[in-house]
């Protein structure tokens, strides 16, 4: 099985359009074409159905079964990709939003710098939303996030270095002034 042909089939279940799909990934038509023939082929199963005079493309349910599947891989091979062209570079690249950097990157900085690994990090600055976006996605390798609740995602390792109870400030006439207690729900 060829990632290439995933990496087409999993975008043309999402344009839904042969060559809108073929110009995203500078091909011609017919290479989408026989990457799906491909596909159907070696696993005996039609994945999607043309209604030409309608213009729409339907996912069968062996193309949504190879979809879950074909996306994980062409995931990984992404990452893997990221990863080694990271390796060559000898970067580390950590996410840091930028409460977390002025709070606790100076503090980590002066054992990376022991170490002899600062020289080797860059940096991405950017809000916690953006910075674990980019961990999912494979484009920064670690990050220092700060959370509410804690974060389930069996894709990343979490390790809680630090804990502190927060505030949260109101005017004195707010409704929740008047409270002696409430609860976050997230």
């Amino acid at each position: 099985m060829n990632i290439r042909d995933l990496a087409y089939f999993v975008k043309l279940t999402e344009i839904k359009n042969f060559s809108q799909v073929a110009q995203y990934f500078h091909v011609s038509q017919p290479t989408i074409t026989f990457a799906l023939q491909r596909l159907e082929k070696e696993l005996d199963a039609t994945l999607l159905i043309r209604h030409r005079a309608h213009g729409d493309l339907l996912i069968t349910p062996s193309g949504q079964q190879l979809l879950v599947h074909a996306t994980n891989i062409v995931n990984e091979d992404r990452l893997l990709r990221q990863e080694l062209q990271n390796q060559k570079q000898e970067k580390l690249l950590l996410g840091l939003p930028p409460i977390i950097e002025n709070t606790y990157f100076p503090k980590i900085a002066k054992q990376l710098k022991a170490a002899n690994l600062l020289s080797r990090l860059q940096t991405l600055e950017e809000g916690s939303m953006t910075t674990l976006e980019a961990l999912q996605a494979g484009t920064i390798d670690l990050a220092l996030l700060g959370s509410v609740a804690p974060l389930n995602d069996p894709n990343l390792e979490t390790v809680i270095f630090d804990q502190r109870p927060f505030a949260i400030y109101v005017a004195r006439t707010h409704p929740l002034a008047k409270q002696p207690e409430f609860t976050l729900r997230i």
